[in-house]
C-alpha cells in the first residue's frame, strides 16, 4: 500500500494538472473564441478541485469539516453545471 505522503503528492499533482488544463482551455477560448465558455471551464474545474481537496483532506487525516466543505463545493458546482446543460439542451 502506498504511503500517505505519496498519495498526497499524487493528489497535489492531479490538482496542478487540473489547474493547468483549465488555464489552457481558457487561453484557447480567449484566442480563438471557440471551445468551452469561461463559466463552464470554471464550473468543471471547481467541481474537480472540490473533490480532490476532499480526498486530500481525508488522506491527510483532516477534520471532517474540511472533507465536507470540499465535497459541498464539488457537488454544488457539478449541480450548477448540470442545470445549465439541461436548460441549454431544452432550448
Amino acid at each position: 500500500m502506498p504511503s500517505a505522503s505519496f498519495v498526497q503528492t499524487s493528489i497535489d499533482l492531479a490538482l496542478l494538472i487540473l489547474v493547468i488544463e483549465a488555464l489552457c482551455l481558457g487561453l484557447y477560448r480567449a484566442r480563438t473564441g471557440r471551445g468551452l465558455s469561461i463559466s463552464t471551464i470554471l464550473l468543471i474545474t471547481l467541481s474537480g478541485i472540490g473533490l480532490l481537496f476532499s480526498l486530500r483532506a481525508a488522506v491527510a487525516g483532516s477534520e471532517t469539516l474540511w472533507i465536507l466543505l470540499g465535497l459541498s463545493l464539488g457537488g454544488l458546482m457539478h449541480m450548477i453545471d448540470l442545470v445549465r446543460r439541461i436548460k441549454n439542451s431544452s432550448d
